[in-house]
């Protein structure tokens, strides 16, 4: 059930540029302005170059997040026109490596929460997920449906 703010209840401001180390987006807007001549004085000016250097933010975020391409993409959009823009045209990637990535390097954080009424709260690490994929991998080897 999501929560909603009740009549009068308001957001919390964006933090100010003297939080941003306390934040995951603070800390990468942060090193943008390092590496590059970026520079924000608010979040509401990282929103306006996110929006208008597409080339620029979003190989900044597949640099932040580690995306392994393995073939390169030969732009960034070739078409905005929405629907149908085309991302990264030429880039492929395996989405479970990065999945497997991600669980590795956290072995013992929960990564699934679930709550049932009927089967009780199941909560699964990263080492579980892995150790849950080997087992299906292993399972549709041997039907000789993956390698």
């Amino acid at each position: 059930m999501m929560n909603t703010p009740a009549a009068g209840d308001e957001l919390r401001p964006a933090p100010t540029k003297t939080e941003w180390h306390d934040s995951r987006i603070g800390r990468y807007l942060l090193k943008i302005e390092e590496r590059t001549e970026q520079h924000f004085d608010t979040y509401d000016d990282a929103w306006r170059w996110s929006i208008t250097d597409l080339k620029s933010f979003w190989e900044s975020i597949c640099d932040e997040f580690g995306v392994i391409a393995h073939t390169p993409h030969s732009a960034v959009l070739t078409d905005p026109t929405m629907p149908g823009a085309q991302w990264f045209p030429g880039m492929t990637l395996n989405y479970a490596e990065h999945v497997l990535r991600e669980l590795s390097a956290r072995p013992d954080t929960a990564m699934v929460l679930s709550r049932s009424q009927t089967a009780g709260n199941v909560e699964w690490t990263g080492a579980r997920l892995i150790a849950e994929i080997g087992r299906i991998q292993s399972g549709l080897a041997r039907l000789k449906m993956v390698r």
